[in-house]
């Protein structure tokens, strides 16, 4: 039986996919070690069980072979002599598109969100010979903010609440929506306001409030005081957000055993073994990716050889469900406006398929 050993993890489980290719968009060199930027492109087959699992997969289009498209950014460090190399790949799945393991292991102290500059602080990875590697698996996450996730749309309506707390520090008129409104002009939306998280809210007349043009933000006449907005519409067009955990699947297992390409494995003998790193937000996603069974490649074999869950609370993640929101999730206090910290919290219910 397998046991949760305050942060470290070893696991096995079921799931299947596949890496179509990778594009190395950068390359340099630091003294012993390079950096690689790139993106790594997928396609998974939607009737596999293993892929069943991932929230409207069913209704994605697929291409010529049935399968369905995605992509992932990454940025890889390693040594250039595999003399160097550790034999370990040290993989962290980012926080709204950034690293954290860099300030919390490294003292890094740069905050510039391109990838190419990123500061990796005194080394220490490096230096005991890992492959350090940062893969995106959040389709909310802009270019300017770092490592993105390019997931397919589906063509669904459903009812969506976007939550916007206000501090109160200078006036603000309009904000952006995750999802756009289905139809800019539908009279049932509603926007609620409260001054404390746990009052009741009172609904706004609608005729004090508007989305934009596109559907695609709320303005409110008068501009919004300090407290928590809340807009309850019908959106359209969800992407199928669960394919992150696809991405990090197949990425994993691609490093570890290959596939149909030889980008990055070069040195096949430096990626024997994979610890995952997720630090807040990203740590409740790994723990959802253990306790939904993405842990494994197509045969069964183990992708992660452990992982790393720092600051990450008893949660999973807003990620594997239609209208998914993950760079909402993972607040010590807003996490209660989204389906994240829900059963099962103990080691056999994270761990019942991953053993």
């Amino acid at each position: 039986m397998l046991r949760f050993c305050s942060l470290f993890l070893i696991f096995c489980a079921l799931a299947a996919a596949e890496l179509e290719r990778i594009e190395i968009r950068s390359r340099d060199s630091a003294g012993p070690d390079e950096r690689l930027v790139g993106r790594a492109y997928f396609s998974v087959d939607p009737k596999l069980a293993a892929n069943r699992e991932i929230a409207d997969i069913a209704l994605a289009t697929t291409n010529a072979e049935g399968k369905v498209e995605f992509s992932s950014d990454f940025l890889v460090w390693r040594p250039r002599e595999s003399r160097h190399a550790r034999g370990a790949v040290f993989l962290e799945v980012v926080n709204r598109g950034g690293p954290q393991s860099v300030y919390l292991i490294s003292g890094a102290r740069s905050s510039d969100p391109a990838p190419e500059r990123w500061d990796l602080g005194d080394r220490f990875l490096l230096d005991q010979g890992f492959t350090v590697v940062f893969l995106g698996w959040q389709f909310d996450v802009t270019s300017r903010q770092g490592l993105r996730f390019h997931a397919p749309s589906v063509p669904v309506k459903g009812i969506v609440r976007a939550s916007y707390p206000v501090d109160g520090a200078g006036r603000r008129y309009a904000f952006g929506l995750s999802y756009c409104a289905a139809d800019p002009e539908q009279k049932d939306a509603r926007l609620t306001f409260r001054l404390k998280i746990d009052e009741p809210a009172k609904t706004l007349a609608r005729s004090e409030w508007r989305f934009g043009p596109n559907g695609c933000s709320v303005s409110l006449a008068g501009g919004f005081n300090a407290g928590l907005y809340e807009a309850v519409y019908e959106a359209k067009d969800p992407p199928v957000a669960g394919l992150g955990l696809a991405a990090i699947r197949d990425f994993v297992a691609y490093l570890k055993y290959g596939g149909k390409v030889t980008t990055l494995r070069e040195s096949p003998a430096s990626l024997n073994r994979i610890i995952g790193y997720g630090y807040s937000q990203s740590g409740r996603l790994l723990r959802q990716f253990v306790r939904d069974g993405f842990n494994a490649d197509e045969h069964g074999r183990c992708a992660f050889d452990g992982l790393m869950i720092s600051s990450a609370g008893s949660g999973g993640a807003s990620v594997n469900h239609r209208f998914a929101m993950p760079g909402e999730a993972g607040n010590s206090v807003l996490s209660i406006l989204r389906p994240v910290d829900v059963p099962p919290f103990n080691d056999g219910g994270l761990l019942a398929k991953a053993e």
